[in-house]
């Protein structure tokens, strides 16, 4: 099985979807029962950099339920970004003292970013969620590490395993090493053997913002019903 299936999907990316099916329950599970996350923190299958994984994420509730009765658009300019980062949540604030970069970013803005009434104008969007872990499914333990860390500026990794583990001694020290959790085994039937290291953002930036966007934009695209 490639690295870049989804092996509880039963098939290629073309057939992911973000819902919570039964095995990805049966995943879900086996992680809250280890202790990998809290019981709040929600799954979703997603993909990103062109690679499957199984996210586990926390979502502001009010912010959601906003974005959902305004039709809000994702905002994933990191122009709009920058300029949201930098206006108070739900304070007028007036157009003229803006930077000029400031105000073309502003006419970019997606529905429900902004609202703008003479010249004034206020933020109306926040992060819509925060992920918690991310599970990444690999053949071998070497290649999951690379794979997993593309989301370690974004939140905790863990790596699946299927296959028995060959050098399990390295794999282990390694991975413990780098932050990065090891499960083994398949569906509800995962053991960890490595924890994850906690995710600790020394800061909140504009590209944690736009990936949890994207997130968000997966979850709403694929499954309705996770909303």
């Amino acid at each position: 099985m490639s690295e870049h299936e989804f092996p509880m999907m039963g098939g290629t990316m073309g057939l992911m979807s973000a819902a919570v099916d039964a095995p990805t329950a049966m995943i879900a599970e086996a992680v809250h029962r280890a202790g990998l996350v809290a019981s709040q923190d929600r799954p979703a299958v997603v993909k990103m950099w062109n690679r499957p994984a199984m996210l586990f994420y926390r979502v502001d509730s009010e912010e959601w339920r906003r974005r959902e009765a305004c039709g809000a658009e994702p905002i994933t300019r990191m122009e709009i970004l920058d300029l949201l980062m930098g206006l108070p949540l739900g304070q007028d604030i007036p157009v003229p003292s803006l930077a000029p970069w400031e105000r073309r970013a502003m006419g970019k803005a997606p529905r429900g970013a902004l609202r703008r009434h003479g010249d004034m104008v206020r933020r109306l969007a926040q992060v819509p969620l925060y992920p918690e872990l991310a599970l990444v499914w690999s053949r071998g333990w070497k290649q999951g590490i690379r794979a997993a860390g593309l989301f370690a500026p974004f939140c905790a990794r863990a790596l699946v395993i299927e296959q028995p583990l060959r050098r399990i001694a390295e794999a282990t020290m390694e991975l413990d090493f780098w932050g990065v959790g090891l499960l083994s085994g398949t569906h509800g039937d995962l053991e960890p053997l490595v924890h994850p290291q906690p995710y600790v953002p020394n800061r909140f930036t504009p590209a944690r913002w736009r990936f949890a966007e994207q997130i968000t934009h997966q979850i709403h695209t694929n499954s309705p019903q996770t909303k």
